[in-house]
């Protein structure tokens, strides 16, 4: 499945979770909008350059420091404005992904050649700290702008480290014999990650375990590689997480394609994993194709698997998308007794994020330029009626919220896995955190509960406001409510909603609970269920 397919796919599936009716599928739509650029271009009607005539260009050169004044890996991400806007009037979601994603290297440096103009720069560093932004101006003289990072909360003190489980490589692409079209390698991914504040991360490339050695040289004092494949079995994707040795399998093909065959094939894999001393995963088990998602008539036995992808990075977590398909299939475990802690994974191919970039910008001039040419679009609607229609609502209705998540999610550690473990990270105790579900998932804040005698200590925080906290229970127990700033935190550069969740009689009912907590889904958190609560009633 092609990149634009994909994305007007999880377009389409949003739509049919909010009652909508589109009536066609992202090939189809892809196909009508080619057919639409044929049609303008015969009149005459030209998609135009991004930016027409010879650009001028200029060095910004960037420099960022953490709060101890060192150096450091920072993600840098530059926004264009337009004329007329500027630092007062800007906003993420503003009808276009123009958005330039770069990190600071080893040394804080970033030289980056730039057209002159003016941009908001964001400077990051994952859940922990403080958002920078300022607007800068680039001429053709070259300018530094030195910035000092500073983190609210250090979790490393209290023992959450954050990770990325699932990034590929150049070695998922043709060159070492994939078919995915990666082009960074794994130091260029691992300055990716650590940008992020990440400090673990497993390198998980398709087909090969070729990028092994180059990816544990990555380790550094603040940084855990863990070397992983994930495997592409002929009825869904496998990750082989902390094996060093390259799994061998048969693929039933043909004849020998039976119920039990690909059955075989599911359990070889995993039993091999394990005796490798590895953590089978589950990966994507709803994607949109068969041959990478789980099949439901295997669904007994998927206790197989020590944990399972339910929140895959080149989705958003929201109903309707492949990944609310493998929260609900989690859930449904859950109340019958089976527990697979859930993980995250990034399942980036590209570290820039901007695979997006062109597509959305083709269909944001389509529909306009097509409202002014009536005649072409009464033209096309004859063949297309349904397309179209299908194309007016994305446009009308979901493309701001997808542009604000591909501005804000898509790549190294957009989604990350923190798990909660003793001392320095090692793989081992890295994976049997994961084993345990001693982890929360999130694509930003801080969220993770501990069971007290008052109830139930819940910690969030963000570097972005949050809303609301959803509590889930066994039972099909669900409870919203609006979170509430700390008074004492309030006038801060960052929030905190933590709270203590007393203890009542519907909760103590309950066999387990796992909370979520957002303000959209481009800024959420879930943990892992807390079990076994009754020790502290």
């Amino acid at each position: 499945m092609s990149k634009p397919e994909k994305f007007l796919n999880i377009g389409i599936s949003i739509l049919e979770a909010r009652g909508e009716k589109p009536g066609c599928s992202g090939k189809q739509l892809w196909r009508m909008i080619r057919q639409a650029r044929n049609l303008l271009e015969e009149q005459g009607i030209i998609y135009p350059d991004e930016e027409p005539g010879q650009k001028t260009m200029g060095t910004l050169r960037v420099l960022v420091l953490d709060e101890k004044g060192n150096p450091t890996p920072a993600q840098v991400k530059l926004f264009p404005l337009k004329s007329g806007e500027s630092a007062k009037t800007f906003h993420r979601v503003n009808g276009r992904i123009d958005m330039i994603r770069e990190m600071t290297g080893e040394d804080g440096s970033l030289d980056k050649l730039l057209p002159t103009g003016a941009y908001m720069m964001e400077i990051s560093k994952g859940s922990e700290y403080i958002i920078l932004m300022e607007e800068v101006r680039v001429t053709e003289t070259e300018m530094t702008k030195s910035f000092r990072l500073e983190r609210f909360v250090h979790l490393g003190e209290r023992g959450y480290y954050a990770g990325d489980l699932h990034h590929h490589s150049i070695y998922s692409s043709p060159v070492y014999g994939g078919d995915d079209d990666v082009c960074e390698t794994p130091e260029e991914v691992s300055c990716s990650m650590r940008a992020m504040g990440l400090s673990y991360g497993a390198l998980s490339d398709h087909h090969n375990t070729l990028n092994h050695d180059s990816w544990r040289a990555q380790e550094k004092e603040d940084f855990l590689p863990i070397v992983s494949k994930e495997i592409s079995t002929t009825n869904g994707h496998v990750m082989a997480l902390g094996v060093e040795k390259d799994i061998i399998y048969h693929a039933p093909w043909g004849e020998e394609r039976t119920e039990e065959a690909l059955r075989a094939e599911f359990r070889s894999v995993a039993e091999q994993i394990r005796r490798e001393g590895g953590l089978p995963q589950l990966n994507h088990p709803r994607d949109y194709s068969v041959s990478t998602s789980f099949n439901p008539a295997f669904y007994d036995m998927l206790d197989i698997f020590q944990t399972m992808e339910i929140w895959n990075g080149s989705h958003p977590m929201y109903y309707g998308t492949t990944n609310a398909d493998a929260a609900k299939l989690w859930r449904d475990l859950l109340e019958q007794g089976r527990y697979i802690p859930a993980v995250t994974g990034s399942d980036t191919h590209n570290i820039r994020a901007n695979d997006y970039h062109e597509l959305f910008r083709e269909i944001m001039w389509l529909c306009e330029t097509l409202e002014e040419h009536r005649e072409i679009r009464e033209s096309l609607a004859e063949e297309y009626q349904t397309e179209w229609d299908c194309l007016e609502l994305l446009h009308k209705s979901l493309l701001p919220a997808m542009e604000k998540w591909a501005e804000s999610n898509l790549t190294s550690g957009g989604v990350r896995t923190y798990v909660k473990l003793e001392g320095k990270p090692t793989v081992q105790k890295v994976l049997d955190a994961l084993r345990k579900g001693q982890s929360f998932l999130t694509n930003g804040p801080i969220l993770y509960a501990e069971p007290r005698k008052e109830g139930m200590a819940l910690t969030i925080l963000g570097n972005l406001p949050l809303e609301q906290l959803y509590i889930y229970g066994s039972g099909g127990y669900e409870r919203k409510m609006a979170l509430t700033e700390r008074e004492e935190n309030q006038g801060k550069k960052y929030y905190d909603y933590s709270l203590i969740l007393p203890w009542n009689e519907e909760i103590r009912e309950c066999r387990w609970l796992f909370f979520a907590a957002a303000s959209d889904f481009t800024n959420l958190a879930i943990t892992n269920p807390t079990q076994n609560m009754q020790y502290f009633w």
